[in-house]
């Protein structure tokens, strides 16, 4: 058992500069048709951090999670119960075991989730500040979602590109990607971006995930990045060669 820590996630967005609005960009329109970036500059927009973290499977508080541990229990329905009460998902809550306790009784043991989430919001070099999960094998796998990034693409301005930094720390050679996606409406959407290594360093390092000619599997809007519940949904998996 480990900690596994989260940190700030940035949401780079490549377009065309001659179709970037109001930008500061000033150049002639591209001569080609609108949306044909091939006779125009291509302009990446300043990096934006997410202003909210959430648990995919927990919507409780820390403390409610906390306190699963310390439900007594004489099956596992009593732990499931105790945790959707609390603010689990079925899904979540479907993964609590009922285990001995060694003083002749059973408590709860709840899945792991993600904690700590307003550490998405810290850029600190300790990695207890970050988000963090503690990774163990599950049945469930917790979802770490972030979103407002409150991008302010211009309506007229052609996407081509999505680029995802994660900071990030692992303290054992066992843990990595298990799913990385953008959000789309608040649900993940398009391809996966999950990189095959392990994780290394137990210091907060920034990964990168897509690029300039990235985008996803899906066509973007200005209205749909732009929108606060567009993100990234970032899942960690235990068990890595």
């Amino acid at each position: 058992m480990f900690n596994l820590d989260f940190g700030l996630s940035a949401i780079r967005l490549i377009g065309c500069a001659a179709l970037l609005s109001g930008c500061g960009v000033e150049e002639p329109p591209p001569t080609g048709p609108v949306g044909d970036c091939t006779k125009a500059s291509v302009l990446e927009t300043t990096p934006r951090t997410a202003r909210r973290a959430r648990s995919a499977g927990f919507s409780g508080t820390d403390e409610a999670y906390t306190a699963l541990y310390a439900v007594s229990c004489a099956s596992v329905s009593d732990c499931s119960k105790a945790c959707t009460q609390s603010g689990g998902t079925q899904e979540m809550c479907a993964a609590s075991e009922c285990l001995t306790n060694g003083v002749a009784g059973m408590d709860c043991l709840p899945p792991p989730v993600w904690s700590n989430l307003q550490g998405i919001q810290l850029q600190s070099e300790v990695p207890e500040d970050a988000a963090q999960i503690v990774a163990v094998d599950s049945m469930y796998r917790d979802h770490l979602l972030t979103d407002q990034f409150a991008l302010e693409v211009p309506a007229q301005a052609v996407i081509r590109g999505i680029q995802v930094g994660v900071r990030r720390a692992g303290f054992d050679g066992s843990i990595g990607d298990d799913s990385v996606r953008l959000l789309k409406a608040g649900q993940p959407a398009g391809a996966e971006r999950a990189a095959a290594e392990p994780w290394a360093s137990p210091k907060l390092e920034w990964a990168e995930y897509g690029g300039s000619d990235d985008l996803w599997g899906v066509n973007w809007t200005p209205a749909e990045v732009n929108a606060a519940s567009f993100g990234v949904a970032d899942r960690r998996l235990q068990g890595c060669p």
